[in-house]
C-alpha cells in the first residue's frame, strides 16, 4: 500500500526518502496494526505530496527566472518563442473548434446536403452552381423542405 501512495510524491523525493517512509510505516504497523494508522498515513501523504509538488514547481520557476535574468537576449527570444507558440496553438484550436466541433447554426444539421453541378462532357465532376440554376432548383424542388445558397469569400 505504501508503495502506491509513495507514487504521489515527486520522483526525486521518492528516491531520497521513499525507503525510509516505507520502513517507518512498517515499524508502526507492527506496533499498532489499525485502520486509524492507515487513514492517518494516507491523509499525511495526501497533504504533504501536494505541498511538495507546489514547492518543487516554485523552485523550478525561481531557477528559470534567475537563468533568464542573467541573459536578457536569450530571455527575450524565449518569451517571443513561447508567445508565438501560444498564439499559433490558440489560432489552430479556434479554427478546429469552429470547423469541426461547434454545431452549425441550423436545426438538424445532419439533414443538410450540398448540391453541385456536373458536366460529364467537359470532364468536370463537380462545380458550384450559378445563381440562375439555384433559383430554378428552388422553384421546381418538391423534395427539399427549404434551400439556401452561399458564396465562399475569396
Amino acid at each position: 500500500m505504501t508503495r502506491l501512495l509513495l507514487l504521489l510524491y515527486p520522483k526525486a523525493f521518492r528516491e531520497e526518502y521513499g525507503r525510509e517512509i516505507k520502513l517507518s510505516f512498517e515499524a508502526q504497523w507492527r506496533r499498532e496494526p489499525s485502520a486509524g494508522l492507515v487513514l492517518r498515513t494516507v491523509w499525511d501523504i495526501l497533504q504533504t505530496a501536494a505541498g511538495l509538488h507546489v514547492e518543487m514547481a516554485a523552485q523550478d520557476v525561481r531557477y528559470a527566472l534567475r537563468v533568464l535574468r542573467t541573459n536578457p537576449a536569450f530571455a527575450s527570444a524565449a518569451v517571443a518563442t513561447v508567445a508565438l507558440g501560444i498564439g499559433a496553438t490558440t489560432a489552430t484550436f479556434t479554427l478546429y473548434h469552429e470547423a469541426l466541433i461547434k454545431a452549425p447554426p441550423f436545426r438538424e444539421p445532419e439533414r443538410m446536403v450540398r448540391i453541385v453541378d456536373t458536366n460529364p462532357q467537359a470532364g468536370i465532376q463537380s462545380f458550384s452552381s450559378s445563381i440562375r440554376n439555384f433559383a430554378t432548383w428552388q422553384e421546381r424542388s418538391s423534395k427539399f423542405e427549404s434551400m439556401g445558397a452561399f458564396q465562399p469569400k475569396d
